[in-house]
């Protein structure tokens, strides 16, 4: 990203104001100074930035419906498995675009584009778009839609429907699904395996904050920190035996067991 370049503020705008209260008519109108648009901090939920090393990347091999054909700047909006599209979510998108290219001081528009990625998309965010002039055609795969947002261009993931594709299973992760039934978590292949294990190990460090380090809260995180607990459960069920005992010391292979039970099926000679 560019260096930001160091604004000045001057207090010229109050005499505007000041002006603007003496000859607006008297009681048809209110005048507003500094009038706040957020009850807190506005952040996107991710932003993606194209780094500076030459050449092309590589294509993804995971999760190609959210990071397949990324922009110089690519903002996600992020729905949980707890939250739905609202009305109100594609014009603060559009307002999220326009401040991010201030903030970052992106000047030309088409370096950006827009991402949203919710478990199933909602009548009434759609009307939404097309209240601002933006009409969703189906995308190349089931639950992925394509827009133009302004002057941006939009895709937009439903994760409940995408998760059950080879390669997006990781999805399933932050859909409905995890939190309802976490033992029908997809089957994951090796590469999507270790990323679980690196977000279980996420979960754990969210929930398990050091001392003295500021605390981050997550929405519903009981329910996610059970949620992981149960789909690793099942995961490792599907293992084979073999893969189950692989690295274990023969001591930790038998304990918690019986002396009956460490003998049972074994021959005199064995045993």
């Amino acid at each position: 990203m560019p260096e930001r370049t160091r604004r000045v503020y001057t207090a010229w705008h109050p005499l505007l104001v000041a002006l603007l209260e003496h000859t607006l008519p008297e009681g048809y109108y209110q005048c507003l100074s500094e009038f706040q648009l957020s009850r807190e901090p506005l952040r996107i939920d991710v932003v993606i930035v194209r780094r500076m090393r030459p050449g092309t990347p590589p294509a993804v091999r995971l999760l190609a419906s959210v990071l397949d054909e990324l922009a110089a700047h690519t903002l996600v909006h992020f729905k949980g498995p707890s939250d739905e599209l609202e009305a109100t979510d594609a014009p603060m998108l559009l307002a999220y675009a326009l401040l991010y290219m201030v903030v970052a001081e992106v000047p030309d528009p088409g370096d950006l584009a827009l991402r949203v990625v919710a478990p199933r998309l909602t009548p009434r965010f759609v009307a939404s778009l097309a209240a601002m002039g933006c009409a969703l055609t189906p995308g190349s795969a089931t639950g992925t839609w394509r827009g133009r947002l302004g002057v941006f261009p939009l895709h937009l993931v439903e994760a409940e429907l995408v998760s059950a594709r080879p390669g997006e299973h990781l999805l399933y992760t932050v859909t409905r699904g995890m939190l309802a039934d976490p033992d029908d978590i997809p089957v994951f292949d090796a590469g999507e395996i270790e990323i679980f294990w690196a977000l279980r190990e996420h979960v754990e460090q969210v929930r398990h904050t050091p001392p003295g380090t500021r605390r981050r809260r997550m929405k519903d995180q009981d329910k996610v920190v059970e949620s992981f607990e149960k789909a690793m459960a099942s995961l490792v069920k599907r293992l084979p035996i073999e893969q189950r005992l692989a690295g274990l010391a023969p001591e930790q292979r038998l304990a918690g067991l019986a002396p009956e039970q460490r003998l049972a099926g074994l021959a005199p000679e064995q045993r």
